[in-house]
């Protein structure tokens, strides 16, 4: 499947997992959605189906509807919801309607939820990650850029602030270079004092830019994002580390502990 397929939501997340298909639409042409490949991350890397995770994070029924539910059925079941996903005119570059954006925007919590579940899971007596403090797991019309989480170490009684990025593709390993739109960059650093890790899925690898300090980069404009300004930062001193996120067979992540513990430190 290519970049330039159209992506058609089917109606059951349960029914998409089974037949891992993915149907053309007819009215635009984008690229493959957020959501279709967070389903296709979760089925190869996780015993539960989406049904069940996102019941296990608990998130609103409203939320929990935008996976279960074609566009006019979701309208009818969450009217209110519905009409405030419209007027947030969420319309993006590739001609995504507000509803599909809106699916895609709440994909990213199941895998910033899914993210650090082993952290709290296998490590809760010597560190918490937890959400910021302003993260309600629901739509909202401004997006802002304050970090999604707090680690906790407990050994050393230090925390500190990071970003969740995912590069699916792994460009980022490649061209050594990632770009943060608006002036995020400026944020982490002057006013959060965080980081951002840098998570690609499909390779198992992870890097840390740490804004609290001067980052090589240069601004610029990103095409696939419309063009957008923002700050591309050059990673060609970083090193990718491993990772692995397989529920089925093991979960690695020392060395994201490690990292987190140490840059809590400075």
């Amino acid at each position: 499947m290519g970049d330039d397929i159209d992506v058609l939501l089917l109606t059951s997340v349960k029914e998409m997992l089974e037949k891992n298909e993915i149907k053309p639409q007819t009215k635009s042409k984008s690229k493959i959605s957020n959501l279709t490949k967070v389903l296709q991350y979760v089925k190869r890397n996780y015993p539960k189906d989406l049904d069940e995770l996102i019941e296990e994070f608990g998130y609103k029924e409203h939320i929990k509807g935008l996976f279960k539910y074609e566009e006019s059925e979701y309208s009818k079941k969450f009217p209110k919801e519905y009409k405030r996903i419209l007027s947030y005119d969420l319309i993006r570059i590739d001609r995504r309607t507000p509803f599909e954006t809106a699916r895609d925007i709440c994909a990213n919590f199941i895998m910033e939820d899914l993210f650090i579940k082993p952290f709290n899971d296998n490590y809760k007596d010597y560190l918490n990650i937890k959400l910021n403090e302003s993260e309600n797991r629901d739509i909202e019309k401004v997006a802002t850029n304050l970090p999604d989480f707090i680690f906790e170490s407990y050994t050393t009684g230090k925390s500190l602030r990071f970003d969740l990025k995912i590069d699916w593709v792994g460009r980022t390993i490649i061209d050594k270079k990632f770009f943060f739109r608006g002036n995020e960059y400026k944020e982490y650093g002057e006013k959060y004092q965080a980081v951002a890790l840098i998570w690609c899925p499909t390779k198992n690898k992870y890097t840390f830019v740490d804004f609290r300090k001067k980052v090589k980069g240069e601004l610029g404009f990103d095409k696939s994002k419309g063009n957008k300004e923002g700050f591309w930062a050059d990673l060609s001193g970083h090193k990718f580390k491993d990772i692995y996120f397989n529920f089925n067979d093991g979960v690695y992540i020392d060395n994201i502990i490690r990292d987190l513990e140490k840059l809590s430190k400075k």
